[in-house]
């Protein structure tokens, strides 16, 4: 986009686009559906917004489609898929891993490329919270009230402490709930959410589940994870990690945006409907963002108080993500072999960082399925 539109099209400076870019990295949402959006805009207004992040879309959606309806309804019963998809399935956790360590990069350190503790801390919290199955919702909240102390609160003494002290009443304060009542489920959205019926849940479940997790992605695609995963895998019960696994496997290999794994786990919810609905509630975010208006959002973001919420928001979900990559790994890693597939994948992922490495490794990994698993 920057090169065809920026650089040779000259729409916008770079500068200009420096600072889109900027904004919607720190809003929630995919950065390139957004930037589709917001150069449809400048072509079309908010008609050309709805196109250009259509457009964007559309070819990588449609053939993730059609691969569900294959998946789903022929599944890997054939022995040679299955070998591949073994070892694909570790591949995908050790690019889990690695997606966690990038994403931390921006999100934990600071310019100096030096730890931010005080977000090392908020990281810590929520990978703790996740342990002991506390709602990620106040745990993020929780984390973006700290950084907003840390930022603003030159007023308040000691205002370090001061976030110590909130972050071990909120721990307190769970355990004391759990042990007066019982450990909450954790879903994400209600009514019969995480409950499975003949085709899998409701239409509006899946909408409400694709929008939250649309909502909540910060800084990449991976960060979508954490909250798909809580819902559909461990408290809906709908999905299984494998699925799961797989989802974001064939998805990596496609010319999409991550997110649109959920295309899959919306099928095997419902079907076509649920694959169509899932989507349309994960990228919503990203369309009403530029549509409503992108100069309106930039001044949110640069608001004084805003900013430091969604920064301490963004460190806290690196805790979710990498949480919910141990979980990955402790579903794949069976066995010696599983633990040497798994260190050569994130090796790989770790050291060459070509665009063209993740869908390499997929594919090496499957030829490897082969004659590792028998």
């Amino acid at each position: 986009m920057k090169q065809e539109l920026v650089v040779e099209a000259k729409w916008i400076s770079t500068a200009r686009f420096n600072r889109v870019y900027s904004v919607y990295q720190v809003l929630p949402g995919p950065e390139a559906t957004e930037l589709a959006c917001y150069f449809g805009y400048l072509a079309g207004g908010r008609f050309g917004a709805f196109l250009g992040g259509l457009g964007f879309l559309l070819p990588g959606f449609s053939a993730l489609l059609l691969i569900s309806y294959l998946y789903v309804n022929y599944g890997l019963d054939s022995p040679v898929v299955k070998r591949s998809f073994s070892a694909i399935q570790i591949a995908v956790s050790a690019m889990i891993f690695r997606a966690t360590h990038k994403l931390s990069e921006g999100a934990l350190l600071t310019a100096k490329k030096e730890l931010d503790w005080d977000k090392g801390f908020y990281c810590l919290f929520c990978f703790l919270t996740s342990v002991i199955n506390l709602n990620f919702f106040i745990a993020l909240a929780v984390c973006g009230v700290m950084n907003t102390i840390v930022h603003h609160g030159e007023w308040i003494p000691h205002r370090h402490l001061l976030n110590a002290f909130i972050a071990a009443c909120t721990l307190g304060f769970y355990v004391l709930y759990t042990q007066l009542h019982s450990v909450p489920s954790g879903s994400l959205v209600g009514g019969d959410a995480g409950t499975s019926t003949a085709i899998g849940t409701s239409l509006n479940n899946l909408f409400v589940l694709g929008l939250i997790a649309g909502l909540v992605t910060f800084g990449g695609a991976y960060t979508t994870l954490p909250f798909i995963y809580t819902t559909a895998v461990e408290t809906g019960k709908w999905l299984t990690p494998q699925q799961f696994l797989d989802a974001v496997a064939i998805t990596n290999m496609l010319p999409t945006p991550l997110v649109t794994f959920v295309t899959l786990v919306g099928y095997i919810g419902h079907r076509v409907e649920g694959a169509v609905i899932m989507t349309i509630g994960i990228f919503l975010p990203a369309f009403s963002f530029t549509i409503i208006g992108h100069d309106f959002f930039q001044a949110v973001v640069d608001n004084k108080y805003v900013e430091p919420f969604l920064d301490g928001i963004s460190a806290a979900v690196i805790g979710l993500l990498l949480f919910t990559a141990f979980q990955f790994l402790n579903n794949v890693l069976v066995n010696p072999i599983d633990a040497v597939v798994f260190l050569l994948a994130f090796v790989s992922l770790f050291y060459f960082t070509n665009k063209y490495t993740a869908p390499l490794v997929l594919i090496v990994a499957a030829i490897a399925g082969q004659v590792l698993y028998k």
